[in-house]
């Protein structure tokens, strides 16, 4: 058997250096002195703080943008002149009674009878397309797209029962 020796319980003072330190190890690489690429590994790039110019124009134009949309939403037409305008040989009052609902809490647009006897495409490319540009343009873009079944088509007659 080996003869067993103390180990000192003694606690190192703050300043000593530890035996597993960089300082005292013969083989370790130098301290840290910032973003190494080890880190960026392990942490990622650091995160800018202010945005460049071509996102700040693009925040601006999406701001516009809802904005546009937003004031699309909350359009209210009158429809009755529109109607009066677009089918002057009906009175106010005939129109009025075909294109309203009284309902307890209050007057409401009656849709079949609004689309009787308002055009709205008339309507909007005669007034809407003017005040809303870029709708138009969306409306023009998604509108004239023809739907078609054709590539469901082709898919089910590739397969077979």
């Amino acid at each position: 058997m080996t003869k067993q020796g103390r180990i000192p319980l003694s606690q190192q003072s703050l300043s000593e250096s530890s035996l597993l330190s960089q300082e005292s190890s013969p083989s370790s690489s130098p301290a840290s002195t910032g973003w190494d690429d080890e880190d960026e590994l392990l942490l990622g790039a650091p995160i800018r703080t202010s945005k460049t110019r071509d996102e700040v124009k693009e925040s601006e134009i999406n701001a516009r943008a809802d904005r546009a949309m937003q004031e699309w939403f909350e359009l209210e037409p009158e429809w009755l002149e529109i109607a009066q305008r677009q089918s002057p040989e009906k009175t106010r009052e005939e129109l009025s009674k075909d294109m309203t609902i009284d309902k307890a809490d209050g007057m409401h647009w009656a849709l079949l009878g609004l689309y009787k006897h308002i055009d709205v495409l008339k309507w909007f490319r005669d007034e809407g397309e003017i005040q809303f540009p870029s709708i138009a343009l969306l409306a023009r873009i998604h509108l004239g797209k023809i739907s078609s079944s054709a590539f469901q088509e082709r898919v089910f007659s590739t397969g077979s029962l």
